[in-house]
Protein backbone atom coordinates (compact mmCIF):
# COMPACT_ATOMS: atom_id res chain seq x y z
CA UNK A 1 0.00 0.00 0.00
CA UNK A 2 0.68 3.50 -0.47
CA UNK A 3 2.75 5.44 2.26
CA UNK A 4 1.75 9.25 2.84
CA UNK A 5 3.36 11.22 5.39
CA UNK A 6 2.20 13.81 7.60
CA UNK A 7 3.59 16.59 5.24
CA UNK A 8 1.99 14.78 2.18
CA UNK A 9 -0.97 14.84 4.01
CA UNK A 10 -0.59 18.61 4.76
CA UNK A 11 0.11 19.21 0.42
CA UNK A 12 -2.67 16.59 0.35
CA UNK A 13 -5.71 18.54 1.83
CA UNK A 14 -4.51 21.98 0.58
CA UNK A 15 -5.11 20.56 -2.84
CA UNK A 16 -8.37 19.47 -1.53
CA UNK A 17 -9.66 22.28 -0.09
CA UNK A 18 -9.86 23.24 -3.64
CA UNK A 19 -12.82 20.84 -3.64
CA UNK A 20 -14.95 23.50 -1.27
CA UNK A 21 -18.03 24.75 -2.96
CA UNK A 22 -18.17 21.73 -4.51
CA UNK A 23 -20.56 18.25 -3.85
CA UNK A 24 -20.25 14.67 -2.92
CA UNK A 25 -22.71 14.33 -5.11
CA UNK A 26 -22.15 9.78 -4.14
CA UNK A 27 -20.85 7.93 -2.21
CA UNK A 28 -19.58 4.31 -2.82
CA UNK A 29 -17.78 1.57 -1.64
CA UNK A 30 -15.96 -2.02 -3.16
CA UNK A 31 -14.04 -5.05 -2.11
CA UNK A 32 -10.80 -2.88 -3.60
CA UNK A 33 -11.88 0.52 -1.93
CA UNK A 34 -12.89 1.33 1.16
CA UNK A 35 -14.37 4.85 0.38
CA UNK A 36 -15.30 6.31 -3.11
CA UNK A 37 -16.67 9.79 -4.22
CA UNK A 38 -18.32 11.18 -6.79
CA UNK A 39 -16.80 14.85 -7.04
CA UNK A 40 -18.73 17.71 -8.06
CA UNK A 41 -16.82 20.68 -8.22
CA UNK A 42 -15.70 23.36 -10.75
CA UNK A 43 -12.33 23.96 -9.22
CA UNK A 44 -11.31 20.35 -9.24
CA UNK A 45 -9.84 18.18 -11.90
CA UNK A 46 -10.93 14.60 -11.26
CA UNK A 47 -14.29 13.77 -10.41
CA UNK A 48 -13.71 10.24 -8.03
CA UNK A 49 -11.67 10.32 -5.13
CA UNK A 50 -10.67 6.64 -4.50
CA UNK A 51 -9.30 5.13 -0.74
CA UNK A 52 -8.31 2.20 0.28
CA UNK A 53 -7.39 2.14 3.65
CA UNK A 54 -4.95 2.66 5.45
CA UNK A 55 -3.50 5.18 3.43
CA UNK A 56 -4.07 4.38 -0.74
CA UNK A 57 -5.34 7.52 -2.40
CA UNK A 58 -6.29 7.66 -6.33
CA UNK A 59 -7.87 10.71 -7.90
CA UNK A 60 -9.45 9.84 -11.37
CA UNK A 61 -12.26 10.84 -13.80
CA UNK A 62 -12.92 6.94 -14.13
CA UNK A 63 -15.29 5.10 -12.45
CA UNK A 64 -15.36 1.65 -11.80
CA UNK A 65 -18.08 -1.23 -11.35
CA UNK A 66 -19.88 -0.65 -8.54
CA UNK A 67 -21.85 -3.35 -6.59
CA UNK A 68 -25.28 -3.95 -7.40
CA UNK A 69 -26.30 -3.65 -3.54
CA UNK A 70 -24.61 -1.05 -1.86
CA UNK A 71 -21.78 -2.17 0.81
CA UNK A 72 -22.40 -1.55 4.61
CA UNK A 73 -20.40 1.11 5.06
CA UNK A 74 -21.74 2.77 2.18
CA UNK A 75 -24.69 2.21 3.08
CA UNK A 76 -24.94 3.88 6.38
CA UNK A 77 -22.87 7.37 4.62
CA UNK A 78 -25.37 7.50 1.83
CA UNK A 79 -28.39 8.87 4.14
CA UNK A 80 -25.94 11.65 5.25
CA UNK A 81 -23.59 12.80 2.39
CA UNK A 82 -25.23 12.37 -0.82
CA UNK A 83 -25.10 15.75 -2.51
CA UNK A 84 -23.65 17.02 0.59
CA UNK A 85 -21.75 20.62 0.38
CA UNK A 86 -18.53 20.44 1.22
CA UNK A 87 -17.37 23.67 3.11
CA UNK A 88 -13.97 23.11 3.42
CA UNK A 89 -10.97 20.62 3.81
CA UNK A 90 -8.05 20.27 6.53
CA UNK A 91 -5.41 18.36 8.05
CA UNK A 92 -5.99 18.07 11.64
CA UNK A 93 -3.00 18.61 14.72
CA UNK A 94 -0.61 18.48 11.37
CA UNK A 95 -0.90 14.26 11.75
CA UNK A 96 -2.30 11.83 8.99
CA UNK A 97 -5.68 13.12 9.59
CA UNK A 98 -7.77 14.47 6.66
CA UNK A 99 -11.34 16.50 8.39
CA UNK A 100 -14.09 17.34 5.30
CA UNK A 101 -16.24 20.16 6.84
CA UNK A 102 -20.17 19.21 5.00
CA UNK A 103 -23.25 21.14 4.70
CA UNK A 104 -25.76 18.20 4.89
CA UNK A 105 -29.76 18.16 4.26
CA UNK A 106 -30.53 18.40 7.85
CA UNK A 107 -27.00 19.22 9.63
CA UNK A 108 -23.64 20.20 8.87
CA UNK A 109 -21.24 17.34 9.38
CA UNK A 110 -17.44 16.07 9.93
CA UNK A 111 -16.06 13.27 7.53
CA UNK A 112 -12.90 12.31 9.16
CA UNK A 113 -10.28 10.01 6.88
CA UNK A 114 -7.49 8.40 9.49
CA UNK A 115 -4.23 7.17 7.88
CA UNK A 116 -2.25 5.85 10.06
CA UNK A 117 -2.15 2.22 11.38
CA UNK A 118 -4.46 0.28 9.86
CA UNK A 119 -7.10 3.48 8.73
CA UNK A 120 -10.78 4.56 9.66
CA UNK A 121 -13.38 6.44 8.45
CA UNK A 122 -15.54 8.69 11.08
CA UNK A 123 -18.75 10.60 10.28
CA UNK A 124 -19.23 12.85 13.02
CA UNK A 125 -22.48 15.12 13.71
CA UNK A 126 -22.84 19.12 14.26
CA UNK A 127 -21.55 18.27 18.04
CA UNK A 128 -18.76 15.82 16.55
CA UNK A 129 -20.55 13.09 18.06
CA UNK A 130 -19.91 9.67 16.40
CA UNK A 131 -22.58 8.64 14.15
CA UNK A 132 -21.21 6.31 11.53
CA UNK A 133 -17.80 4.71 11.54
CA UNK A 134 -15.82 2.14 10.05
CA UNK A 135 -14.05 0.04 12.83
CA UNK A 136 -14.67 0.60 16.97
CA UNK A 137 -11.85 0.68 18.52
CA UNK A 138 -10.65 1.57 21.94
CA UNK A 139 -7.25 3.24 22.90
CA UNK A 140 -5.96 4.35 26.10
CA UNK A 141 -6.68 8.19 25.55
CA UNK A 142 -9.74 7.82 23.38
CA UNK A 143 -12.86 5.43 22.14
CA UNK A 144 -14.08 5.55 18.70
CA UNK A 145 -17.57 4.37 18.74
CA UNK A 146 -20.57 5.60 18.03
CA UNK A 147 -22.26 8.26 20.53
CA UNK A 148 -18.92 9.14 21.80
CA UNK A 149 -17.07 12.38 21.11
CA UNK A 150 -14.67 12.20 18.29
CA UNK A 151 -11.09 13.04 19.82
CA UNK A 152 -7.92 12.59 17.69
CA UNK A 153 -4.51 11.44 18.97
CA UNK A 154 -2.53 13.45 21.16
CA UNK A 155 0.18 15.17 18.96
CA UNK A 156 2.98 17.43 19.60
CA UNK A 157 2.49 20.24 16.70
CA UNK A 158 6.08 20.46 16.15
CA UNK A 159 6.76 23.81 13.99
CA UNK A 160 9.88 24.08 12.29
CA UNK A 161 12.73 26.38 12.37
CA UNK A 162 16.13 26.86 12.69
CA UNK A 163 16.18 26.74 16.67
CA UNK A 164 13.24 24.55 17.37
CA UNK A 165 14.80 21.70 14.82
CA UNK A 166 18.05 22.32 17.05
CA UNK A 167 16.81 22.29 20.26
CA UNK A 168 14.48 19.19 19.48
CA UNK A 169 18.01 17.35 18.56
CA UNK A 170 19.96 18.43 21.66
CA UNK A 171 17.16 17.40 23.68
CA UNK A 172 17.16 14.10 22.26
CA UNK A 173 20.74 13.72 21.63
CA UNK A 174 21.40 9.96 22.28
CA UNK A 175 18.94 9.13 19.53
CA UNK A 176 19.32 8.17 16.09
CA UNK A 177 18.47 10.98 13.63
CA UNK A 178 16.47 8.90 11.24
CA UNK A 179 13.72 8.07 13.77
CA UNK A 180 14.18 12.19 14.99
CA UNK A 181 12.94 13.38 11.19
CA UNK A 182 10.74 11.05 10.67
CA UNK A 183 8.60 12.30 14.15
CA UNK A 184 8.40 15.68 13.02
CA UNK A 185 6.30 14.83 10.25
CA UNK A 186 8.76 13.77 7.06
CA UNK A 187 8.51 9.50 7.95
CA UNK A 188 10.58 7.22 7.55
CA UNK A 189 10.47 7.30 3.73
CA UNK A 190 11.65 11.41 3.46
CA UNK A 191 14.26 10.50 6.73
CA UNK A 192 15.98 8.34 4.88
CA UNK A 193 16.27 9.95 2.12
CA UNK A 194 18.07 13.08 3.51
CA UNK A 195 20.73 11.36 5.77
CA UNK A 196 21.32 8.68 2.97
CA UNK A 197 21.97 12.09 0.99
CA UNK A 198 24.07 13.31 3.13
CA UNK A 199 25.95 10.50 5.10
CA UNK A 200 25.83 7.77 2.22
CA UNK A 201 25.53 4.20 3.75
CA UNK A 202 26.03 5.27 7.59
CA UNK A 203 23.09 7.20 8.06
CA UNK A 204 21.12 4.61 9.85
CA UNK A 205 22.91 5.00 13.57
CA UNK A 206 23.76 8.22 13.27
CA UNK A 207 23.05 10.55 16.30
CA UNK A 208 23.32 14.28 17.06
CA UNK A 209 26.17 14.19 18.71
CA UNK A 210 27.87 12.70 15.90
CA UNK A 211 27.44 15.66 13.37
CA UNK A 212 28.68 19.15 13.65
CA UNK A 213 27.13 23.00 13.13
CA UNK A 214 27.95 22.89 9.38
CA UNK A 215 25.93 18.85 9.22
CA UNK A 216 23.26 20.25 10.96
CA UNK A 217 22.64 23.47 8.29
CA UNK A 218 22.15 21.00 5.59
CA UNK A 219 19.90 18.76 7.03
CA UNK A 220 17.86 21.61 8.30
CA UNK A 221 17.96 22.73 4.55
CA UNK A 222 16.94 19.71 3.58
CA UNK A 223 14.18 18.95 6.07
CA UNK A 224 12.77 22.71 4.76
CA UNK A 225 13.19 22.17 1.29
CA UNK A 226 10.60 18.94 1.82
CA UNK A 227 7.91 21.44 4.27
CA UNK A 228 7.61 23.66 1.67
CA UNK A 229 7.60 22.00 -1.85
CA UNK A 230 4.38 21.48 -3.88
CA UNK A 231 5.97 19.74 -6.68
CA UNK A 232 5.93 15.30 -6.69
CA UNK A 233 7.49 12.55 -8.57
CA UNK A 234 6.51 8.82 -8.76
CA UNK A 235 9.45 6.34 -7.79
CA UNK A 236 8.83 2.15 -6.72
CA UNK A 237 4.97 2.73 -6.82
CA UNK A 238 5.79 5.36 -4.29
CA UNK A 239 4.73 9.29 -4.19
CA UNK A 240 7.34 11.20 -3.27
CA UNK A 241 7.62 15.41 -2.54
CA UNK A 242 10.20 16.54 -5.05
CA UNK A 243 13.49 17.68 -3.43
CA UNK A 244 15.73 20.21 -5.70
CA UNK A 245 19.00 19.31 -4.01
CA UNK A 246 18.18 15.30 -4.15
CA UNK A 247 15.73 14.69 -6.87
CA UNK A 248 17.29 17.01 -9.94
CA UNK A 249 16.95 14.70 -12.26
CA UNK A 250 12.95 13.49 -11.96
CA UNK A 251 9.93 14.25 -13.90
CA UNK A 252 7.67 16.48 -11.45
CA UNK A 253 4.40 16.86 -11.17
CA UNK A 254 2.89 19.87 -10.11
CA UNK A 255 1.26 18.82 -6.92
CA UNK A 256 0.17 15.31 -5.18
CA UNK A 257 -3.30 15.13 -6.90
CA UNK A 258 -1.68 15.38 -9.90
CA UNK A 259 0.69 12.57 -9.36
CA UNK A 260 -1.76 10.15 -7.57
CA UNK A 261 -3.93 10.69 -10.81
CA UNK A 262 -1.47 8.37 -12.37
CA UNK A 263 -1.69 5.12 -10.13
CA UNK A 264 -3.96 2.69 -11.75
CA UNK A 265 -7.30 1.24 -10.55
CA UNK A 266 -7.45 -2.16 -8.77
CA UNK A 267 -10.59 -4.17 -10.36
CA UNK A 268 -11.96 -7.75 -9.91
CA UNK A 269 -12.27 -9.84 -12.46
CA UNK A 270 -15.45 -11.87 -11.72
CA UNK A 271 -15.51 -14.98 -14.15
CA UNK A 272 -18.94 -16.84 -14.24
CA UNK A 273 -18.94 -20.07 -13.99
CA UNK A 274 -22.14 -22.06 -15.23
CA UNK A 275 -23.15 -25.20 -12.63
CA UNK A 276 -26.29 -27.34 -12.12
CA UNK A 277 -28.46 -25.97 -10.10
CA UNK A 278 -28.64 -28.89 -6.69
CA UNK A 279 -31.14 -28.20 -4.35
CA UNK A 280 -28.34 -27.59 -2.08
CA UNK A 281 -27.38 -24.64 -3.82
CA UNK A 282 -31.28 -23.39 -3.94
CA UNK A 283 -31.31 -23.75 -0.07
CA UNK A 284 -28.05 -21.59 0.09
CA UNK A 285 -29.88 -19.00 -2.10
CA UNK A 286 -32.50 -19.10 0.19
CA UNK A 287 -30.72 -18.52 3.01
CA UNK A 288 -28.61 -15.56 1.39
CA UNK A 289 -31.57 -13.73 0.00
CA UNK A 290 -33.23 -14.42 3.79
CA UNK A 291 -29.74 -12.72 5.62
CA UNK A 292 -29.97 -9.76 2.74
CA UNK A 293 -33.09 -9.03 3.71
CA UNK A 294 -32.49 -9.12 7.67
CA UNK A 295 -29.09 -6.57 6.86
CA UNK A 296 -31.80 -4.33 4.74
CA UNK A 297 -34.19 -4.34 8.10
CA UNK A 298 -31.12 -3.62 10.48
CA UNK A 299 -29.58 -0.79 8.10
CA UNK A 300 -33.10 0.60 8.57
CA UNK A 301 -33.37 0.04 11.90
CA UNK A 302 -30.09 1.45 12.90
CA UNK A 303 -30.27 4.45 10.14
CA UNK A 304 -33.76 4.98 12.23
CA UNK A 305 -31.97 4.71 15.58
CA UNK A 306 -29.46 7.49 14.06
CA UNK A 307 -31.87 10.25 13.25
CA UNK A 308 -33.39 9.75 17.07
CA UNK A 309 -29.87 9.40 18.50
CA UNK A 310 -29.47 13.01 16.56
CA UNK A 311 -32.53 14.65 17.32
CA UNK A 312 -33.25 13.41 20.76
CA UNK A 313 -33.34 16.45 22.24
CA UNK A 314 -35.84 18.06 20.06
CA UNK A 315 -38.17 14.89 20.12
CA UNK A 316 -37.95 15.12 23.58
CA UNK A 317 -39.73 18.02 23.69
CA UNK A 318 -42.25 16.85 20.92
CA UNK A 319 -43.44 14.08 23.24
CA UNK A 320 -43.60 17.01 26.41
CA UNK A 321 -45.78 18.65 24.27
CA UNK A 322 -48.01 15.47 22.93
CA UNK A 323 -48.50 14.50 26.61
CA UNK A 324 -49.80 17.99 27.57
CA UNK A 325 -51.84 18.49 24.50
CA UNK A 326 -53.56 15.24 25.16
CA UNK A 327 -54.19 15.63 28.94
CA UNK A 328 -55.62 19.04 28.20
CA UNK A 329 -58.12 17.75 25.03
CA UNK A 330 -57.98 13.97 25.24
CA UNK A 331 -57.21 13.74 21.73
CA UNK A 332 -54.21 14.09 19.16
CA UNK A 333 -56.72 14.52 16.07
CA UNK A 334 -56.43 18.44 16.41
CA UNK A 335 -52.90 19.12 17.35
CA UNK A 336 -51.61 20.11 13.57
CA UNK A 337 -53.59 23.18 14.34
CA UNK A 338 -51.23 24.15 17.24
CA UNK A 339 -48.05 22.77 16.10
CA UNK A 340 -45.17 24.68 17.13
CA UNK A 341 -42.86 26.13 14.11
CA UNK A 342 -39.87 24.81 15.38
CA UNK A 343 -40.66 21.16 15.40
CA UNK A 344 -39.92 18.56 13.06
CA UNK A 345 -43.21 18.60 10.24
CA UNK A 346 -45.98 16.97 11.28
CA UNK A 347 -47.18 14.18 8.57
CA UNK A 348 -50.10 12.67 10.29
CA UNK A 349 -52.35 12.09 13.10
CA UNK A 350 -53.53 8.29 13.06
CA UNK A 351 -54.42 5.80 16.01
CA UNK A 352 -53.08 7.82 18.83
CA UNK A 353 -49.62 8.22 17.37
CA UNK A 354 -48.11 11.02 15.22
CA UNK A 355 -45.90 10.40 12.66
CA UNK A 356 -43.06 13.21 11.86
CA UNK A 357 -40.66 13.83 9.33
CA UNK A 358 -37.09 13.85 10.40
Amino acid sequence: FMQLTSIDIKNLSFELDNVSSGKIQKVYQTENYNLIFDFYSKNFPFRFFYLKLPSTIIFKNDKVAMPKTPLSLAKRLRSHLNNARILKVEQINNDRIIKFFLEGKNQNYSLILELFSNGNIILLNKNDKIIVIHKQESFKDRILKPGKIYEPPKNKNFILSFENLKSFFEDNNDKYLVSLIASIGLGGKYSEKILKYLFKDDFKKITFKDIDENDFKKIYSLIEEYYNEKKYFIENNEVFIYNKNIDNDKKTFDNIVEALSTFSLEEKIEVEVKVEKKKEDKKIEIQKKRAEELEKKALEYELKGQKIFENYIILKEVLEYCKKYKKQNKSLKNIFENWPENFPKLKKVENNKIILEL
